[in-house]
């Protein structure tokens, strides 16, 4: 029965190493487009399927430990199964608070255009006084594409906060954040096209003044 367990156990281990490094292939075929799914508004990110394998990878590494203690007779092999468990623990733990760390920070929106055409995913970080609000294009139900980077001080969250707009205009969109500064946005002029789409980024006073460059 236990064997049977372990067989189970080691071919899920293998089917979603399989899962992992093909998805990864995908992305990395795919220029500049990242993996991240969401399902009723939580998302899922390739990082976090990776860090679900470092900690099948550990689970494996401490059964290993653990057959090790069983035949261990020396009291120098001993000290050395205690350090491969301090060591599982302490990378398993760094890793987790790494991966917690990110997720605390990042918020994730997504904006669909009125024909349902087009959809934007805004990656809004904030730690401290940084933040920052990335423009991605989502180009599947599993990707997403890089189209701009809008900075923002002081730690502010405007998309969450709904201090940011979004225009809608055929094949463009415009997004503007307020950028927490003196009345200035960050704002970005998105052209979709089937053959890749681009944004260009600027950034204006939100009382209608002088263009800032």
């Amino acid at each position: 029965m236990r064997k049977k367990s372990t067989i189970v156990c080691l071919a899920i281990t293998i089917c979603w190493a399989a899962l992992s490094l093909t998805l990864y292939i995908i992305a990395k075929g795919h220029d500049g487009q990242l993996f991240l799914m969401n399902f009723s508004g939580h998302h899922l990110r390739l990082d976090d399927i990776f860090f679900v394998l470092v900690l099948m990878a550990a689970g494996w590494a401490v059964y290993g430990l653990l057959k090790a203690w069983r035949h261990a007779k020396r009291m120098l092999t001993k000290a050395a199964v205690l350090l491969g468990y301090i060591a599982t623990g302490v990378a398993v733990l760094i890793l987790a608070l790494a991966s917690i760390g990110d997720r605390a920070v990042t918020t994730y929106h997504e904006f669909e255009s009125p024909d349902g055409k087009y959809q934007l995913t805004l990656a809004e970080s904030s730690f401290l006084l940084a933040s920052s609000v990335e423009v991605y294009e989502r180009t599947s139900p599993f990707f997403i594409r890089d189209l701009a980077y809008l900075m923002v001080d002081d730690g502010g969250t405007p998309v969450s906060n709904g201090s940011y707009t979004l225009e809608w205009n055929e094949n463009e969109a415009v997004i503007a954040v307020d950028a927490c500064t003196h009345g200035i946005w960050s704002a970005a002029r998105i052209t979709f096209s089937e053959e890749g789409s681009h944004a260009t980024p600027y950034k204006f006073y939100s009382d209608g003044g002088e263009l800032v460059e």
